[in-house]
């Protein structure tokens, strides 16, 4: 196994300006503090929670499960080791979760995952969850730009964020976004019934295999107009609160995408499962032609540029879906 991720380096600055900073993001797979600030440290040391058997045999688990759809996707694959899994209680500053509302991050330049504690007390499923997710993130294609004075992660999965120059410019802008998400979260559905498989799960699969989360389930899909099968989890104590699957419209329009691929192209990809394969490889390598081609073959011209101005927004999902509709439409 891989001792770390692979790599890509674009810009100007030298080759050893380059490599130091490929070398850095390996050293940050081993080395504790990594390139960490003086005060990421100090927010690390006073409030970082020790992790449970349970917390460590999860995150084991996200890491076997992700490492094994790189190997099936041709991608050598390389373990991400519990230490680098960070959950922190208390207010969490701007730097380690990006934003407030965020319960975790991955930041794939220094392969470190950050968890806001509150956020997952007694919710072992919604943990579980949220550390494939987020290793996803950390074990997708990266690409960093490296200029004289600064660098920055210019690809990860199949998501592209502007130059430096561009923000230089404060013109910042990235695509692909919402499909990245979308097909990160199609692999996190997938893995949930191993994720309630694990015997350190037992009284949550227990639970969730009742009748009387099932008719709550049902309450909530009528309710919150999602599909049942999206709700994966439903607190016993309290049924108000729950977790499901994200980023419901980036999916329905992913899901479109490879139903609609397979539709043109049947000789080739038999099934749904086929498609989708095509993309999660695309996440893991960072080569978008094959996917592109898809795209454009089954919904014409110009149709790969608008899956790619998707966001993770409500509106863009839905916009994006009808846009490709109708030039399916025409294409047909």
């Amino acid at each position: 196994m891989e001792k770390g991720p692979k790599i890509r380096i674009i810009g100007d600055a030298t080759n050893r300006k380059k490599e130091n900073v490929e070398t850095q993001i390996h050293k940050n797979l081993t080395d504790f503090y990594g390139s960490l600030s003086e005060e990421e440290i100090e927010i690390l040391n006073n409030h970082e929670i020790e992790k449970t058997k349970k917390e460590t045999a999860l995150i084991n688990l996200a890491d076997q499960e992700t490492s094994r759809l790189m190997q099936e996707s041709g991608v050598e694959s390389y373990s991400i080791p519990p230490r680098n899994i960070h959950i922190i209680s208390g207010d969490l500053s701007e730097k380690l979760l990006m934003n407030g509302n965020r319960i975790a991050v991955a930041i794939p330049s220094s392969q470190r995952m950050f968890l806001r504690s509150r956020s997952f007390e007694n919710k072992p499923v919604v943990f579980g969850s949220a550390i494939f997710h987020e290793m996803l993130h950390l074990k997708a294609h990266i690409s960093v730009e490296v200029k004289k004075d600064i660098s920055i992660l210019s690809r990860s999965g199949v998501s592209i964020n502007s130059s430096i120059k561009k923000m230089k410019e404060d013109e910042f802008h990235e695509h692909f976004l919402g499909l990245n998400e979308a097909i990160i979260v199609e692999a996190e559905k997938r893995f949930i019934p191993k994720l309630i498989d694990n015997p350190e799960l037992s009284g949550e699969k227990e639970w969730m295999s009742s009748d009387e989360a099932e008719i709550r389930r049902k309450e909530i899909s009528e309710e919150v107009k999602i599909p049942e099968e999206d709700i994966v989890w439903i607190n016993e104590k309290d049924t108000k609160d729950f977790y499901k699957i994200p980023y419901h419209l980036q999916r329905d329009v992913f899901s479109y995408i490879c139903q609609e691929v397979q539709k043109q192209f049947p000789d080739k990809y038999q099934n749904f499962d086929d498609v989708y394969k095509v993309f999660l490889k695309a996440c893991f390598t960072g080569k978008l032609m094959e996917i592109s081609h898809l795209v454009e073959d089954t919904f014409g011209k110009g149709s790969f540029r608008i899956l790619g101005d998707m966001d993770t927004s409500k509106s863009s999902g839905i916009s994006c879906l009808e846009n490709l509709k109708k030039l399916r439409m025409e294409k047909l």
